[in-house]
């Protein structure tokens, strides 16, 4: 009878001990999951950041650069009696 006892009581210690490690595990690894996430983040954060300035730097010049192709190509479609180039440009330099 106090064999049965003892095993008892240790099988139920084993649980708990069970239980304890189980929730020790989850809680630690949810921990890491969240760290990771977290850096992550914060790595394609700092990605689109770079890559934004990149393309904010050179706005300007593709505007540009697209507004004279629109040009370009509005012109063309028109028939040569109604455009509107000068026959020749006047140049001018300028002495220092």
């Amino acid at each position: 009878m106090r064999k049965k006892t003892v095993i008892k009581s240790f099988k139920h210690d084993a649980e708990e001990a069970d239980l304890a490690k189980t929730i020790t595990f989850w809680a630690v690894w949810i921990i890491i999951i969240f760290t990771q996430a977290i850096i992550f983040l914060k790595f394609i954060k700092a990605e689109a950041k770079a890559i934004y300035k990149k393309v904010k730097k050179q706005l300007k010049e593709t505007v540009m650069k697209d507004k004279c192709k629109m040009i370009s190509e509005a012109e063309q479609m028109l028939p040569k009696s109604q455009r509107k180039t000068p026959k020749y440009l006047v140049r001018r330099e300028v002495s220092s």
